[in-house]
């Protein structure tokens, strides 16, 4: 096998969904927060890097990317060690 070979084999490609590790530690209801879900949790917590997180890919989805990114750079802010490569990862992806 060559190298040439193993880049082009099918059962050598990494899922995308997961390319940076960021969905490890993520709780299993995820991605069914909605939008007045994390806001409410912001209420209770300001700081919470998981409601942050899941507003960015809310506003990403709608198209809104100054609140996308707004909501990265708090989490930046709150604990810049969370997942340092997801995080600036994902702000590239706003502009």
């Amino acid at each position: 096998m060559t190298a040439d070979s193993v880049i082009h084999d099918e059962t050598f490609k990494q899922p995308t969904d997961n390319i940076l590790n960021w969905r490890e530690g993520i709780p299993s209801d995820f991605d069914e927060w909605y939008l007045e879900k994390c806001i409410s949790m912001l209420t209770d917590d300001q700081n919470n890097v998981l409601a942050h997180l899941r507003l960015y890919f809310i506003y990403r989805k709608k198209g809104d990317q100054n609140n996308a990114r707004t909501h990265l750079n708090k989490i930046t802010n709150i604990d810049p060690n969370y997942k340092p490569a997801a995080v600036n990862y994902f702000i590239g992806e706003t502009y």
